[in-house]
């Protein structure tokens, strides 16, 4: 399996589906949020930033965005597609959890099969600023930790790190019309470079460090706050409600199609009563029908070869009943010989459906 497809079979959705992915993010630790504990200055300000963290899960960010987060999300498709002849970067967006703890998540901007380096993640940014590695505003601006959650995260071990500068002309995009939010009317692109980031394994292991922390710290605010537990649910509480809500509309289809099934395979059968042999196909396979033949066959008679050989059915039901009464002897008997097993038993799983009378409150309630 390639390191494309491992981390696409734990993807969490992507932000095509905005909604369902800023509520998986809700559940655990972010690139984002990975960065801002890591950046702290002593513990005092992480457990400031974990309050903060924990406040904006649970109750939203305010933050809608603003001119920069708009043009960069405009960029980033457009930056992908001219860098993909030379480095073979393509779009991602998934939302990637961590093979070895699923609330650590990241959501890469982009990846590719770069000639010289191999399977890298693309990360970019568009700034006015120089944001090139070892610039001032690079590492104020934390990127560094950032690529390196999402290595971490998504299992790789280099970052091609895109930086976009433009002139910041921002003059002809209206602050209340966001139609006129188009890279028509956008600033004029100036620089883009493409560097390169590998994985540093000694700070991936202190920022999981700060995470779990922040986790242990999250889910006791949620245990303690029934209100936050209503918004947004921690741990893994948030994959077993939905894989049961799965499960209910899996259940509730089956018996439709097993209702219609049913249905439509007495119909068959009864039409070939009817009319006999028929086959046929349709786009989707074959169907064929043979009539069932009537022959003689021979089956054992048990009442009849006891009649016709009694003495010997005699012995027969002695020795039966015999055999009866020495095994339970046997196992009264042989009760105290016992060896110690390790036996694991089977799981128990249940998903139940709501309750009709819920339900029927539910009804009343909405009219």
């Amino acid at each position: 399996m390639s390191k494309f497809e491992s981390a696409l079979a734990r993807s969490a959705g992507t932000d095509k589906d905005r909604e369902a992915w800023l509520a998986a993010r809700r559940t655990g630790v972010t690139a984002t949020e990975a960065k801002k504990l890591i950046m702290a200055a002593d513990a005092t300000a992480r457990k400031a930033v974990m309050k903060q963290l924990a406040v904006e899960k649970i109750e939203g960010s305010a933050f809608a965005g603003n001119h920069f987060t708009v043009w960069g999300q405009l960029r980033e498709p457009v930056i992908l597609s001219e860098l993909a002849s030379r480095y073979g970067f393509r779009e991602c967006g998934h939302l990637i959890k961590s093979e070895a703890n699923p609330r650590h998540m990241a959501t890469p901007d982009g990846w590719g099969t770069d000639f010289e380096r191999g399977d890298v993640l693309v990360e970019i940014k568009t700034s006015t600023n120089d944001k090139r590695l070892g610039a001032q505003a690079f590492d104020k601006a934390g990127y560094f930790y950032q690529m390196q959650w999402q290595m971490y995260c998504a299992g790789f071990d280099r970052v091609a790190y895109v930086v976009e500068q433009h002139d910041n002309d921002f003059s002809r995009w209206d602050s209340v019309d966001r139609s006129t939010w188009g890279m028509d009317y956008g600033p004029a692109v100036q620089d883009i470079s493409v560097e390169w980031v590998d994985r540093d394994q000694a700070v991936i292991g202190k920022m999981i460090q700060y995470a779990d922390e922040f986790l242990a710290y999250y889910d006791s605010v949620l245990a303690s706050d029934d209100d936050a537990g209503d918004a947004v649910v921690g741990g893994r509480d948030a994959e077993l409600q939905q894989l049961a809500d799965m499960v209910r509309d899996a259940r509730m289809h089956e018996a439709e199609w097993k209702a219609k099934k049913a249905e439509a395979w007495d119909r068959l059968l009864a039409i070939g009563a009817e009319i006999g042999d028929f086959a046929g196909a349709t786009e989707r396979g074959k169907f064929s029908y043979t009539a069932p033949v009537t022959e003689a066959v021979e089956v054992w008679d048990e009442e009849a070869a006891a009649k016709a050989f009694p003495k010997e059915w005699k012995q027969l039901q002695r020795a039966v009943d015999r055999a009866e009464k020495l095994k339970a002897a046997f196992a009264d008997l042989s009760a105290a010989c016992v060896r110690q097993e390790t036996v694991t038993g089977r799981p128990r799983l249940t998903v139940a459906a709501e309750r009709k009378e819920n339900k029927k409150k539910e009804d009343v309630s909405n009219v």
